[in-house]
C-alpha cells in the first residue's frame, strides 16, 4: 500500500513505473485514488461514495478486460490466463467522465419521474467521482 501512495505500481498493481510530474513528485493514478478512497468509504459506511467507487471500479476493470477469445486453449491450472489490457490516465479518465455523466443522466431521469431522492443520491455520486476528476487530464467538474 505505500508505494501505491507513493505513486508506484508494484506488482500487485500492475507492475508500472512510478508516473511523475516535472517537478519530480510522484502523481498518484486516477484508477489508484478511486481504489485508496473505497477502503475509508467502506469503513465509514458512506453508502454514497462506495456506490460511486465500486461502478466506477468496475467499469474499469470491464474495460481492461480482454476478449475471452483471444485466449489459446491450453491444459492446466492457469493455462488460459492472459495479460489484461494497460489503460493510460486517459482512458481511465475518459471511463470516470462517462460514468459521471451516466449517473447524472439518470439522475435527471428519476428527477423527471419523481423519484426525488434517488436523483439526490445519483446525483451525490456524481460528485464523488468529479472530486477525483479535478485537475485530471484537463476535465473538470462540469
Amino acid at each position: 500500500m505505500l508505494a501505491i501512495a507513493a505513486g508506484y505500481r508494484t506488482a500487485e498493481t500492475g507492475g508500472r513505473s512510478p508516473i511523475t510530474r516535472s517537478h519530480s513528485r510522484p502523481v498518484i493514478p486516477l484508477r489508484d485514488r478511486l481504489q485508496a478512497d473505497l477502503s475509508p468509504a467502506l469503513r465509514t459506511r458512506d453508502q454514497v461514495r462506495v456506490r460511486a467507487l465500486r461502478s466506477t471500479l468496475a467499469a474499469i476493470a470491464n474495460a481492461e478486460a480482454v476478449d475471452a477469445g483471444e485466449s489459446v486453449p491450453g491444459s492446466g491450472l492457469w493455462s488460459n490466463e492472459v495479460e489484461r489490457r494497460l489503460l493510460d490516465e486517459g482512458a481511465v479518465a475518459a471511463i470516470v467522465v462517462a460514468e459521471r455523466d451516466r449517473l447524472r443522466s439518470l439522475a435527471e431521469e428519476m428527477a423527471a419521474v419523481g423519484q426525488h431522492d434517488e436523483a439526490t443520491s445519483l446525483t451525490a455520486q456524481a460528485a464523488v467521482l468529479d472530486e477525483h476528476l479535478d485537475g485530471v487530464g484537463g476535465h473538470t467538474g462540469s
